[in-house]
């Protein structure tokens, strides 16, 4: 299970075009969809995947009250939870941003839902 991300050097830019083709790719690999999660009493968000108990409970009542996030800190080895509140934090933070992606975002993200479900 790999927590951590770091930020990578640009060899060279990337153009938003790539960069969405890679967002795309880990949304196709984690068969994410397009339901963001979002829990009020630990402040955690989250896709939920596509076709999904969570993303269908959500479609059916606008809320979804076990997180995943929360499960997976509990289910997260003791030497990586602090390499995982980083992580969530950082993702967390970025989400709020809506600016274009950049390589660094991308590869957050990647690790993010790495973490989670897998």
């Amino acid at each position: 299970m790999d927590v951590s991300h770091e930020s990578v050097s640009k060899f060279r830019p990337y153009s938003q075009n790539e960069l969405a083709k890679k967002r795309e790719q880990t949304i196709c690999k984690f068969k994410l969809g397009k339901c963001m999660i979002k829990h009020a009493n630990c402040g955690h968000s989250y896709l939920a995947r596509k076709n999904g108990r969570k993303e269908n409970q959500f479609l059916e009542n606008g809320i979804v009250k076990n997180c995943s996030v929360c499960w997976r800190y509990n289910n997260t080895p003791t030497e990586l939870v602090k390499d995982a509140y980083t992580l969530v934090a950082k993702y967390l933070n970025q989400i709020e941003i809506d600016d274009p992606y950049d390589l660094d975002s991308v590869l957050l993200e990647k690790s993010y839902y790495g973490w989670l479900y897998t």
